[in-house]
């Protein structure tokens, strides 16, 4: 199982101060047992290329199998993970680079989405993971334990909506939505000719994404939002949902 999509990315703040965006872009997604099916002339698995795939991207941050990993997580959270197909939603390095401010592992049981793992990245180096289990339309609330943006404090909770291609991610604190976001893919067929079509029509796709978060954090700023410092990162990297 492999995938390449174009998205649509879409954000909007709305207090303390109202601010949004929409980008285009592009994203993978793909078997975690079956890797080694995306390489092609220009992307490598575990290799540079053009466009890439790194398992120590993700997980264990090394070269252990993500398999490993998403059966420690699952199953340190109740969910029995034997017979489970895990497939992921990433961004792929580009030239060798990549910033993934999320990546979303959604494990399936049949046809049946059993469990989405969440793995989530801030621009200081640090990781944590949000399990959601059974996730629903409607949205399971987990809460918020990662320093994400620096004019967000750690606290109040994410409402996670999964269905179809789209995932939303609500910032709700006190009552109050503070924060909508999404990301939503339209596929397109896993070739050289694609590939090299995203490559081309997002160049350094990547290293755009790290610069339109500072880009964005620059005008929050000139709007007065209000500044929060990073605090130490939580002493436990999982947040599991009920």
């Amino acid at each position: 199982m492999r995938g390449l999509y174009r998205a649509s990315i879409y954000h909007r703040r709305q207090h303390p101060k109202e601010h949004r965006f929409t980008y285009s872009g592009y994203y993978i997604t793909l078997d975690i047992d079956r890797m080694h099916e995306l390489k092609n002339p220009v992307f490598g698995v575990n290799s540079f290329n053009l466009l890439s795939f790194y398992s120590k991207d993700h997980g264990y941050k090394d070269d252990r199998p993500l398999r490993d990993w998403c059966k420690q997580v699952l199953e340190d959270s109740g969910i029995v993970s034997d017979g489970l197909r895990i497939k992921l939603q990433t961004f792929p390095r580009v030239l060798g680079y990549v910033f993934n401010p999320v990546s979303f592992f959604f494990c399936y049981r049949g046809d049946k989405l059993e469990a989405v793992i969440a793995e989530v990245n801030n621009t200081f180096g640090e990781s944590h993971v949000y399990v959601v289990k059974e996730p629903a339309r409607h949205g399971k609330v987990l809460p918020k334990r990662f320093h994400v943006s620096p004019f967000y404090p750690v606290s109040g909770e994410y409402v996670f909506r999964f269905f179809g291609q789209v995932v939303q991610i609500e910032y709700t604190e006190q009552g109050k939505t503070q924060l909508n976001t999404s990301i939503s893919g339209k596929p397109i067929k896993w070739s050289v000719t694609n590939l090299l079509k995203c490559f081309l029509g997002h160049p350094l796709y990547t290293f755009w994404v790290m610069f339109a978060i500072h880009y964005q954090a620059l005008m929050l700023l000139l709007k007065g939002a209000k500044f929060h410092r990073k605090p130490q990162p939580p002493l436990n990297s999982i947040t599991y949902g009920k």
